[in-house]
């Protein structure tokens, strides 16, 4: 249709222009002028382009007003029928929409959900992605088990999503939205990351016993041999269970765009006996450890993770006795033991 209109009007012009190289009377040439000259104002409406479809812009936040698609002129430029300096946006389900800016600084935002105000007055580009769901989960922790006291591990492993922009393009990292709340026994995740094993009583503590078996059945093994683990820890009860969901891009985990942040900072308890009270409890390593893994894309000693291996080992982590306040404030390495424990904590991301 768009083809067809374009044609009519060229035609037209053609026609009209045709006329005017006759000898006419002045006032009908200024006639023939004018109309040339909204023939061409067609022209160029008639060459935009909707840029993606099925996303509305409003006129006023809250989705009021007018309404209009992302649209570029024959210029390719961006162009709308109200200012955009204060605009609402409608994204349809299942959708990811990408809004760069280009101010200073190239920068890309995502969004999943509909936007109730917005400022598109420096936008350079705009596109869309399907969504993919992923869950970054944790199988367990694995470590060197002499009694059930060394079973006992508390702390936390935080993931966090990035999703790079598109090649050749130098844009910031997006940081890729949760899906919906994630909470532990009543608590909001505080942070963007998704806390996955997550004790809200704090650590360390000897008269607590707030471990990782409390909360996942059977999620502690022995390092001897290593354990291959490809489902994740099932929580003790639905309501310990945290589920690490994120939202992707489908076409940039296909192309090995998305990376996954996960931060560790965990302690053990290493003991002679199951009911002794040694100094060597609280066993933790020396500073959390932070790691960016691709996923979909080869990295160190040519792993992967991608649908046919989704399971991946972080570590291992080293983790020595520490002395404490009575405040259990850290203090200090213990100079009194050598003992030193590995920690390596076992994931699968979901949904692949």
């Amino acid at each position: 249709m768009k083809r067809i209109l374009i044609v009519l009007i060229n035609s037209l012009l053609f026609t009209a222009t045709c006329v005017a190289q006759k000898k006419l009377p002045a006032q009908n040439a200024d006639t023939i002028s004018r109309v040339i000259k909204n023939l061409k104002k067609d022209l160029q409406i008639s060459a935009s382009t909707i840029v993606v479809p099925g996303v509305d812009v409003y006129e006023k936040p809250n989705y009021q007003g007018r309404k209009a698609p992302f649209t570029k002129n024959a210029e390719g430029k961006f162009e709308f029928p109200f200012p955009v300096t204060r605009v609402s946006i409608k994204i349809p389900d299942n959708l990811i929409l990408y809004i760069k800016t280009c101010f200073e600084f190239s920068a890309e935002g995502a969004y999943i959900r509909d936007i109730p105000s917005i400022s598109l007055a420096d936008i350079c580009g705009v596109r869309t992605d399907e969504q993919v769901k992923i869950e970054v989960a944790v199988g367990g922790i694995s470590t060197e088990i002499h009694n059930n006291d060394c079973k006992r591990i508390k702390g936390t492993v935080e993931a966090r999503v990035y999703e790079s922009g598109l090649p050749g393009e130098f844009v910031e990292a997006i940081s890729m939205p949760l899906v919906g709340t994630n909470t532990f026994s009543g608590r909001s995740a505080a942070t963007p990351f998704t806390q996955i094993i997550y004790h809200p009583q704090g650590y360390p503590t000897s008269d607590r016993t707030y471990d990782v078996n409390q909360f996942y059945a059977g999620a502690v093994f022995n390092n001897n041999p290593m354990p291959i683990i490809l489902r994740k820890a099932p929580a003790v009860k639905p309501e310990y269970e945290i589920k690490g969901h994120f939202v992707v891009g489908k076409t940039a985990l296909r192309d090995g765009r998305v990376r996954v942040m996960l931060k560790t900072d965990l302690v053990s308890e290493h003991k002679s006996c199951d009911l002794c009270t040694d100094y060597n409890s609280d066993v933790r390593m020396q500073a959390p450890v932070t790691e960016t893994i691709p996923i979909n894309k080869t990295y160190g000693d040519r792993k992967i993770i991608n649908a046919a291996h989704p399971a991946f080992i972080l570590g291992p982590y080293q983790a020595v006795p520490y002395k404490y306040d009575n405040d259990l404030r850290r203090v200090a390495r213990d100079p009194n033991t050598t003992l030193v424990k590995n920690l390596r904590v076992h994931l699968i991301v979901i949904g692949l």
